[in-house]
């Protein structure tokens, strides 16, 4: 019973000096990784997970699994006699003998007294606890009291570290470790962007502490991997560092890293912004044309107009909206000018969603320019507008001045007083001429005429019957 006591005893102690061992190592492992990668908290949790699930196997092959052997009498008589080796199988064959019919054996009794009478006398004299190699065990025990003293020092020297891990991989905690760089950054307009859009990060090194030369940003995109790009400081301030990501069509992970820094991934989502799906266009135009209305296709994005003209417009967008503007040549449409305004429509399935837009503009009755540039500014429910929007251009059709031609009709040369005189007047317009005004004027006869003076000029409007 000694040896088996004594056996159980040495194979704790190796056991749990393996599991010390193992522990001291799992704390290493998860200090150095965490401190080197600066790793998020799931990250962290897969660290110590792996550890712990070392430490588990150490303890259960070294400690759990020793411990579940049944120790009987034959196993502690062949550790005996191994130790022993002059015992000449005299211990187990005793065993083997007193537990076994030894008639049926075909043995003499009198030789397995003999035996048993052999093998007490020859392990009377021997110490039943020098089997159990204790050297072994008390070095196992010291290996793993000094791994232990070497965690507890490095605690203690590092405790400016070893505070932040116990908190971060125990506690699981966020909190940053000691750094001689801190970064922080800042996203412009926010980590939410249009669809073709951009953002500028600016990133500022504290002052107060080491400011690197240049920092560098890590960008990952969908299936393309990580790319790294080496950013210098900003002329006029040596701890700002700025980077303006351009065009942006697909989700962007970008993180930055400067001396002893790593700051976290940050995530850039894309969303496409409201757009017109459908869009129609009327003219109405100006009464003195005497033109009926007309639908106008705003495909090719571009629309001829006459002044006066009245455009209305009525669309539908890809998503819901909350407003939407006019801008004319860059400028917000004044409200008697024109407006735009949102309405519910109906899609595909009956469902009324808020996705339609209607509105007009009044065309001043002279323009100056050759071509106006209509922009349709569009907000959607979430308050994202497009940068874009939808633009036409606005083609002029000039009202040119009428054309005239006048002719005499039966008259050749000079007429008398009070004749009546036929006139042929042909007038062309490119849209149409509401009427004409005819003004006749008399020139004073020679000198020395009859008559002697200055009649007024007249002018008589024509029936607008007479015009062509």
């Amino acid at each position: 019973m000694a040896l088996k006591a004594a056996l159980r005893a040495h194979l704790v102690g190796r056991g749990l000096a393996l599991v010390l061992i193992a522990l001291v190592a799992g704390v290493f492992f998860s200090f150095a990784v965490d401190r080197k990668l600066d790793m998020e908290r799931a990250q962290r949790a897969v660290i110590l997970a792996v550890a712990l699930a070392g430490v588990g196997y150490v303890m259960w092959r070294f400690l759990l699994r020793p411990l579940g052997v049944p120790l009987d009498a034959e196993e502690l008589a062949l550790v005996f006699e191994h130790h022993y080796p002059e015992l000449g199988d005299r211990l187990i064959s005793t065993l083997q003998f007193s537990h076994s019919d030894v008639e049926r054996l075909g043995s003499s009794e009198g030789l397995v007294r003999e035996v048993a009478k052999q093998a007490n006398a020859m392990a009377e004299g021997l110490d039943s606890t020098a089997p159990l190699e204790g050297r072994e065990t008390w070095r196992r025990l010291g290996i793993a009291a000094a791994a232990v003293a070497v965690l507890a020092t490095f605690s203690i020297l590092r405790a400016e570290d070893m505070g932040p891990w116990f908190q971060r991989n125990i506690l699981f905690r966020d909190i940053d470790y000691p750094r001689e760089t801190y970064l922080r950054v800042e996203v412009e307009p926010g980590f939410e962007v249009v669809r073709g859009g951009s953002i500028t990060v600016t990133v500022t090194a504290d002052d107060e502490h080491v400011v690197p030369d240049e920092v560098i940003f890590h960008k990952k995109f969908p299936g393309l991997g990580i790319e790294r790009e080496a950013v210098r400081a900003d002329e006029a301030q040596s701890n700002v560092f700025v980077k303006t990501f351009e065009n942006i069509t697909e989700r962007l992970e970008f993180r930055v890293t400067g001396n002893d820094h790593t700051t976290e991934w940050y995530e850039v989502s894309v969303v496409d912004p409201p757009e017109l799906v459908s869009l129609h266009f009327t003219i109405t135009y100006p009464g003195y044309m005497d033109r009926p209305k007309a639908a106008v296709s705003a495909q090719h994005g571009v629309v001829s107009i006459p002044p006066g003209s009245r455009l209305t417009m009525a669309g539908r967008a890809n998503k819901d909206l909350a407003s939407g503007g006019l801008l004319l040549d860059s400028r917000p449409v004044a409200p008697e000018q024109g407006w735009l305004e949102v309405e519910d429509v109906a899609d595909a399935d009956g469902k009324t969603k808020r996705r339609g837009v209607k509105g007009f503009l009044q065309l001043a009755d002279r323009v100056k320019a050759q071509s106006l540039t209509l922009q349709i500014k569009l907000q959607d429910a979430r308050g994202i507008t497009n940068p874009r929007g939808a633009v036409y251009i606005l083609r002029i059709e000039p009202d040119n001045a009428p054309s005239v031609h006048v002719d005499r009709k039966g008259v050749r040369g000079d007429i008398s007083t009070r004749a009546m005189l036929p006139l042929v007047i042909q007038v062309r317009d490119d849209h149409a001429v509401s009427g004409i005004e005819v003004t006749v004027a008399t020139t004073p006869p020679p000198s020395g005429s009859a008559e002697d003076g200055t009649e007024e000029a007249e002018s008589r409007p024509t029936s607008p019957a007479a015009t062509t």
